[in-house]
């Protein structure tokens, strides 16, 4: 870094009000799965306010007209990227408090209120505002400064941060916004899902010893799943995440009272501990459904491990389960990111694991990016019928992520 400010003096022209502003505005754009346009009005105002502050912007097509958003800045010689990244998108209004609003972006008590005001406008808007600063301040740096706004993370398949991964731009470390109470984040569970099929065979009601009962048979199964697998999940810990949970979520079968099921199906949602994979859990399952059958011969199970198929503008894309994340506590993005908490804050919040999934696990194991998530706000209110943000949170974020980059961007590229 060269002239006569330092990364501090950088963070310090930061105003509070202008990240609260932001967050305000971009609440007051709805922007969610269910609506025809998603969050294209939100990309469209992100491309306007980057241009009108110097800073090179361009939108590009994921679904439809729904495009993510990739702004640059960059140094003057050769160095690392550092990547800014958080969804547009929201979850829908759902419960949210009657009577009231939930996207005029009011403040409460300090608070931005909103539907995505954590999750995860008041983390978008405090990197806007940390790049407007140093693209301002004019001074020199290595590697280059990269904004990745992306559509489609709530429930579509994360479609926008696969577009990244497919077509660039490429990075050495990325930071994630998601609200974390701005504690550094290096790890948090997959999502994997599995499905398990029974086959049994009909026959009337009055004479069931004719048939084979495939939803009584799912009960057993359920039952060993219940009292075996579950039970030794639970003995699992990892230090910052506990143990991996496996829940029975939706169960299906049967044609009418009258006859008996030949069919039931299980559908289970996975929360994986690093460094567990798809297939893990899926041949403990099998194992597990092999041991029943030969106890009881009637037992004719499958289990699947269930992947999605999301539109795709040049046809369909199967995306792979979710993986967990987990980045090293001693690399450099997380010592820097913890430096500048220290500086801003006062104190070390440590380095944590978040329960919820994140955009961050796609870098890291796609793209083989070292990732860790830290944002404004507590994701304990994501998706609430009362989401807020802190307005010092906001102001005490973009100040961090100011000083990362700059801190960063004075390293040679490794």
């Amino acid at each position: 870094m060269s002239g006569s400010e330092s990364a501090m003096d950088i963070a310090a022209t930061i105003r509070g009000e202008d990240v609260t502003d932001l967050t305000k505005q971009l609440v007051r754009l709805p922007g969610h799965r269910d609506l025809k346009q998603g969050e294209s009005a939100v990309a469209d105002f992100l491309v306007s306010r980057f241009q009108s502050g110097g800073i090179s912007v361009e939108a590009r097509p994921v679904l439809k007209e729904r495009r993510n958003v990739i702004a640059t800045i960059e140094g003057s010689h050769d160095g690392p990227t550092l990547m800014f990244n958080g969804h547009m998108d929201t979850v829908p209004v759902y419960t949210w408090q009657s009577g009231k609003d939930p996207f005029t972006g009011n403040v409460e008590e300090g608070r931005v209120v909103g539907r995505g005001a954590c999750d995860m406008k008041g983390g978008l808007a405090a990197m806007v505002v940390a790049m407007e600063a140093i693209k301002k301040s004019g001074v020199d740096f290595a590697g280059k400064l990269v904004f990745t706004g992306v559509v489609g993370e709530e429930g579509e398949g994360s479609v926008g941060a696969w577009e990244i991964i497919r077509n660039g731009p490429q990075a050495d470390m990325v930071i994630v916004g998601e609200p974390t109470r701005l504690q550094v984040a290096v790890s948090h569970k997959g999502i994997y899902c599995y499905e398990i099929v029974v086959r049994g065979k009909t026959a009337h009601s009055g004479t069931p010893e004719k048939g084979v009962n495939a939803i009584m048979k799912m009960s057993d199964i359920i039952q060993a799943l219940k009292g075996e697998l579950i039970a030794r999940l639970a003995e699992k810990r990892h230090p910052l995440l506990g143990p991996p949970t496996l829940t029975v979520a939706v169960i299906k079968g049967g044609l009418a009272y009258d006859v008996v099921p030949d069919e039931c199906r299980i559908l289970m949602n996975y929360r994986a501990v690093p460094p567990e994979l798809p297939e893990d859990l899926c041949r403990n399952i099998g194992n597990l459904i092999k041991e029943l059958n030969r106890n009881d011969p009637e037992i004719d199970a499958r289990v699947l491990t269930v992947t999605r198929h999301f539109p795709w503008n040049y046809g369909t894309l199967e995306l792979p389960a979710a993986l967990p994340l987990e980045t090293p506590p001693d690399h450099v993005l997380v010592r820097a990111l913890r430096s500048s908490v220290i500086r801003v804050r006062g104190a070390d919040a440590g380095i944590v694991g978040v329960p919820y999934w994140t955009d961050a696990a796609i870098f890291s194991n796609a793209a083989k990016t070292p990732s860790v998530v830290c944002g404004p706000g507590d994701g304990a209110f994501a998706h609430s019928p009362y989401e807020f943000v802190p307005e010092a949170e906001l102001w005490e974020a973009s100040r961090i992520y100011a000083l990362t980059a700059l801190q960063l961007c004075r390293q040679e590229k490794t």
